[in-house]
């Protein structure tokens, strides 16, 4: 059967509740699907407190480099693509409980952990060049597409 491991970056509104701003998808032992989307926010920056809005300044210039305010996608288009990515993947596979629980939450399916196989952490599996269209400028570790594509690996 067809799975697929899927990451995404953003920013943590609490445990277990994120904004998706970056989602990809790498089909494991298959390399003609691939997809991703970058999501515009669903609401102002100046919507957020001051707490998080220093928080995800801080996250976008030393982790993912992605703005707030970035994006290609309308937000409420993201349980689309999940919609049409589970639909294409009976079996799809996330680094980490929290992406794992918070992907559960949202679709209702269940997710494998690649933790549970124990798959390494990106920095420790072999480097290779991803063209990510999205500039991360040195953060590969935090590129959706770089680890989609890396944690097919495992």
């Amino acid at each position: 059967m067809a799975s697929a491991v899927l990451d995404f970056e953003g920013f943590q509104l609490s445990p277990g509740r994120f904004i998706v701003k970056e989602l990809a998808v790498c089909a494991v032992n298959d390399d003609t699907f691939r997809g991703r989307w970058l999501f515009k926010s669903p609401h102002s920056y100046e919507s957020l407190d001051r707490k998080k809005q220093h928080t995800y300044s801080w996250i976008t210039k030393f982790l993912h480099h992605i703005e707030w305010n970035d994006g290609e996608l309308p937000y409420d288009t993201f349980h689309c693509v999940l919609t049409v990515i589970f639909e294409t993947f009976p079996y799809i596979y996330v680094k980490g409980l929290e992406k794992k629980k918070f992907l559960e939450f949202l679709t209702g399916r269940d997710i494998l952990n690649l933790d549970d196989f124990e798959c390494p952490k990106v920095r420790d599996l072999p480097f290779f060049c991803v063209l990510c269209p999205f500039m991360h400028g040195n953060s590969f570790q935090h590129c959706a597409v770089y680890k989609a594509k890396a944690f097919t690996y495992c």
